[in-house]
């Protein structure tokens, strides 16, 4: 079994079941206008959380991101208050708080033209691991 980054011998390539919680989240919502994470994304985030706490040493930086919409300065705090939020839940699921980090982007890193459904997919969230300073 590939612990992932460890000295098993195994390249230290990412595990097929970490792949699922990186890059884009699809699942994680949150009520218009707040940083209040809808039910419908606990099953998404525990199952995260479950993948987390296969890998011990795995960190994880969890970024909000938002769209063109509104105010730039509103943005920013938006997108960072929902990362928190997110990150929130995963200690509440027993993730160290030594093993996450919440940056709220704003609307800087769009994947989408600014139309409005490209606005949609604008507003999401994103797991990237960072690896080696788990705890």
């Amino acid at each position: 079994a590939n612990g992932y980054e460890d000295e098993d011998g195994c390249p230290d390539e990412v595990p097929r079941n970490l792949t699922k919680i990186v890059g884009v989240i699809r699942g994680i919502n949150f009520k218009v206008d707040s940083d209040e994470l809808k039910p419908s994304s606990y099953t998404v985030l525990d199952d995260a959380a479950a993948t987390l706490n296969k890998y011990e040493d795995i960190c994880l930086e969890i970024q909000g991101h938002a769209s063109a919409e509104g105010d730039d300065d509103y943005n920013l705090d938006l997108s960072q208050r929902r990362a928190e939020s997110v990150m929130n839940y995963l200690i509440s699921q027993g993730i160290s708080t030594r093993r996450l980090v919440a940056i709220g982007y704003g609307e800087t890193r769009p994947i989408e033209e600014d139309t409005p459904d490209g606005r949609v997919i604008n507003r999401r969230v994103e797991f990237h691991l960072i690896t080696g300073s788990g705890g």
